[in-house]
């Protein structure tokens, strides 16, 4: 048995050889493309390079000189960042007029050349943010504050302002929930939430079977929302049940995450990337400007960048419309009509008062995108006089009717929606 398996195995490795020798002998034409395409690779299989433009230290010779050296080493493309790793700051700002015409010069250079560009779609290469970023567009995060209170009594108090970032600071809703007998926390909170420094630090070990005391388990119809009364100054007016209470304000402000490695005239906020609005402020900031130059046919692709900035857990987006109202004759009929599906406030418009002299804003509309809830903030002279908030219906819509005031007063609404994400 030994004998024939020997054999066999020899046979094989025969077969094999001489499979091998007639492979290698054979002049076929596939070989000699393969050597031709070595020689001389196609432009798809090219290899291309990272090319950073250091810290607005850029020349039209130096632009040149670059290129045409990676033509003559067989490069077949660039991928540029421009970056801040220490390099003493050159003249050009970046996005200024004269950046933006060098890179135009450069995409000239790169066609007489052959070879392809590819940009970065902010400066640096980790993150898709810059100046032209306002915060309300950028990164946010949920952060909140705690106030215990005892009641039963009336508490009058101001609630602590929760942690800000840039000055940026949004309230979402105020809860109350009854405070537990037990000082329990959530063993590994930073790691179950996947916050990434505290994972990189310290390792994913998540334990299973965690036993959560039964005075920490807080039913939802115990909480009670607070939110209508807190006023502008963020004081809370609350006739507090008998027992301990934690008051809770939550809001959303900026991460703080910023473009980086990028110079001074390049860094600035992170959009938020689950915003419409966030990503249109980032591209119309840099990469809209950038194709309007130079047509969007001089790239090969464009490089976003989000994996690195940071973790976030909300979309806060608002769209404002800024009223100026009108005194209105009390008992107007058109204050008893039925206000249509989609109605926004405009500029001017006229607020009619019924017998009680109210007037009422109307707010409706349909969701473009699905969203856990909508709010709408009312400013009275640039105060805040309500905060109301809903939950959509299942086809999207929503609507709001807000009392006004009386009298010459201008209005400004500002209409949002949100949406819970996980970190990642």
């Amino acid at each position: 048995m030994r004998g024939k398996y020997m054999r066999g195995k020899y046979r094989l490795s025969a077969i094999l050889a001489m499979l091998l020798l007639f492979s290698m002998v054979q002049p076929g034409a596939a070989g000699a493309d393969i050597d031709r395409g070595f020689l001389s690779p196609p432009v798809a299989a090219k290899p291309w390079v990272y090319w950073f433009w250091l810290n607005g230290n850029i020349t039209r010779e130096g632009i040149t000189a670059d290129l045409e050296a990676m033509k003559r080493a067989g490069i077949g493309g660039v991928l540029i960042m421009e970056v801040d790793q220490g390099t003493p700051a050159g003249p050009v700002t970046f996005m200024s007029d004269q950046w933006r015409g060098l890179f135009s010069y450069m995409v000239g250079q790169a066609k007489r050349l052959g070879l392809q560009v590819n940009m970065n779609n902010d400066a640096g290469w980790n993150g898709s943010g810059g100046p032209w970023v306002p915060l309300d567009k950028a990164m946010q995060v949920v952060v909140t504050s705690e106030t215990s209170v005892s009641g039963p009594k009336r508490f009058q108090g101001v609630l602590p302002q929760p942690k800000t970032n840039g000055g940026y600071y949004r309230d979402i809703a105020v809860l109350a929930l009854p405070t537990p007998a037990t000082a329990y926390r959530i063993e590994n909170v930073a790691q179950k939430a996947v916050a990434w420094r505290q994972v990189f630090k310290d390792g994913l070990d998540i334990k299973a079977g965690t036993t959560v005391p039964a005075d920490c388990l807080i039913s939802g119809d115990r909480v009670v929302d607070l939110t209508a009364r807190m006023d502008t100054d963020a004081r809370l007016t609350w006739d507090a049940p008998a027992g301990q209470w934690t008051v809770i304000r939550f809001g959303h402000t900026f991460t703080g995450a910023k473009s980086h490695p990028a110079p001074a005239s390049g860094a600035g906020p992170e959009c938020d990337k689950l915003s419409k609005e966030g990503v249109e402020a980032q591209f119309n900031g840099m990469m809209g400007k950038v194709i309007q130059d130079v047509g969007a046919a001089a790239f090969t692709a464009g490089k976003l960048e989000r994996w690195q900035a940071h973790p976030y857990s909300i979309k806060a987006v608002g769209d404002r419309a800024f009223c100026d109202g009108v005194k209105e004759s009390a008992k107007d009929a058109w204050a008893q009509r039925t206000p249509d599906k989609d109605e926004k406030p405009v500029d001017n418009q006229f607020y009619a008062r019924d017998d009680k002299n109210e007037g009422t804003l109307y707010y409706n509309g349909t969701l473009t995108e699905a969203a856990d809830s909508v709010f709408l903030k009312l400013y009275a002279d640039d105060k805040l006089i309500k905060t109301e908030s809903r939950t959509p219906r299942a086809d999207k819509t929503y609507a709001f009717a807000v009392k006004l005031k009386a009298g010459l007063i201008k209005y400004k609404v500002e209409f949002g929606k949100i949406m819970q994400y996980e970190h990642s």
